[in-house]
C-alpha cells in the first residue's frame, strides 16, 4: 500500500510539473505573437537575458564606479559585464520591472548565474531587499555604442 501511495504522489508531481511547463510555454507563445502590420514585417525585439540579480547598497556609497562617478544606492543603476556603460536596461522579476542604467562592472565573477547587480533602490522596486538575490530577465531598452 505504501508503494502505491508513493507512485500516485510521483505521478501527481510529474503531471503538475508538466502542466506548469506547458502553461509557461503557452504564455510565452501568446506574449510573443508577431504584430499584424500592413507590410508583413514584425518588429525585432532582442531576447531577454535570464539569470539572477543581487544588489549592493550603503557599503559602497561614494565609491568610484567604472563610469568615474560616485555610487549612490538610491539611484536606479546597475553593474553588468555584458553591456556598455550607459546602456539602459529593463530588469523584470515576476511582474515588476525597473529601468536602470549600466554605470559599473559586475557582478563579481564568482557568481556565474548573476547577470546584474542592482543598486538597492532599483532592487527594492522589483523585490524585497531582504531576499538578497532573485531570478530576473533583462532586456536592453537603449544600448550605447
Amino acid at each position: 500500500m505504501n508503494f502505491f501511495k508513493t507512485l500516485v504522489l510521483a505521478v501527481a508531481i510529474l503531471c503538475l510539473a508538466g502542466w506548469i511547463c506547458a502553461a509557461d510555454a503557452l504564455r510565452a507563445a501568446v506574449g510573443k505573437a508577431p504584430a499584424d502590420d500592413d507590410d508583413g514585417a514584425s518588429p525585432i525585439t532582442p531576447a531577454p537575458w535570464a539569470g539572477r540579480a543581487s544588489y549592493y547598497g550603503e557599503t559602497y556609497r561614494g565609491r568610484e564606479m567604472a563610469n568615474r562617478k560616485r555610487f549612490d544606492p538610491d539611484a536606479l543603476t546597475c553593474a553588468a559585464w555584458e553591456w556598455p556603460l550607459g546602456t539602459v536596461l529593463l530588469v523584470t522579476h515576476r511582474h515588476c520591472t525597473v529601468r536602470v542604467v549600466v554605470t559599473d562592472r559586475g557582478p563579481n565573477i564568482r557568481f556565474k548565474d548573476r547577470v546584474v547587480d542592482l543598486s538597492r533602490a532599483a532592487f527594492a522596486r522589483i523585490a524585497d531587499p531582504r531576499l538578497g538575490v532573485v531570478p530576473v530577465s533583462v532586456t536592453v531598452e537603449n544600448q550605447k555604442p
